[in-house]
């Protein structure tokens, strides 16, 4: 059941929203994970598949998540993997959404609904959202929704190959080397942040958002399979750790 009251941090981020601007400025960037927690009251991650996005049954056997689960669970946290909107994110450190609208390309997100997810960046965390070549076919509901927060980058639907061997200096991809990809699709990272590229073409984009960031990433599966991409000398464990703050 949705929360009958509204938070101090959601009013301020439907202003932000109504301004057109939640970002603190590209270039701005905080420093990579020390071994304290800045989140410890934050002991939780949601992998939310509603609004049309893809659940824990993968699609065609990606984007199940089941890798970040252990991963996640492993490093102490706490893993929603949930259809139903959660009645508070006060809790989420990180929230992944797995291509919303590629089973309803209808499926936008309310003013309310997006400032929500946006408070979660805002107050220190980070909202991550995926799509990959097919299983967003209508790419209007993963568009809308991080342009409407901020993040003035677009997943094109072009098709990338390859390792995504081009990692920006960022606080999110501290001592990442290279990033594994499976139906990647191409983000044009617009004034944003590019912070992985393949051959030239990015994968993933992030900006800032209050104390935290707005992440849109090209391939659904390049948060789950860790296994295998860390057996491939990859290192998308360790970025799904920086997204998380692990420390």
């Amino acid at each position: 059941m949705r929360r009958d009251h509204v938070s101090a941090a959601v009013l301020a981020l439907l202003l932000a929203l109504a301004g057109g601007s939640l970002g603190r400025g590209e270039g701005d960037s905080e420093p990579p994970p020390g071994d304290s927690d800045p989140l410890a009251d934050r002991p939780a991650v949601l992998i939310y598949h509603g609004h049309g996005g893809v659940g824990p049954e993968g699609l065609d056997g990606s984007m199940t998540h089941e890798d970040s689960r252990a991963l996640l669970e492993g490093a102490g946290l706490e893993v929603d993997q949930q259809a139903a909107w959660p009645a508070s994110f006060d809790a989420y450190r990180l929230v992944i959404l797995p291509a919303p609208g590629a089973h309803d390309a209808q499926a936008m997100f309310s003013t309310m609904e997006r400032a929500e997810l946006g408070a979660v960046a805002a107050t220190g965390g980070a909202l991550v959202v995926e799509c990959e070549s097919g299983s967003a076919m209508n790419l209007d509901v993963v568009n809308g929704l991080v342009w409407d927060l901020g993040l003035r980058a677009v997943a094109t639907g072009i098709d990338v190959d390859g390792i995504a061997d081009g990692i920006a200096e960022h606080a999110l991809t501290d001592g990442v080397g290279g990033l594994g990809l499976s139906a990647a699709v191409r983000v044009d990272p617009g004034d944003t942040t590019c912070l992985a590229s393949s051959g030239g073409d990015c994968v993933a984009a992030a900006t800032a958002a209050g104390d935290g960031w707005i992440v849109l990433i090209g391939d659904g599966d390049l948060l789950s399979w860790l296994d295998e991409w860390v057996a491939e000398g990859q290192d998308n464990d360790l970025f799904l750790r920086r997204l998380a703050q692990i420390p």
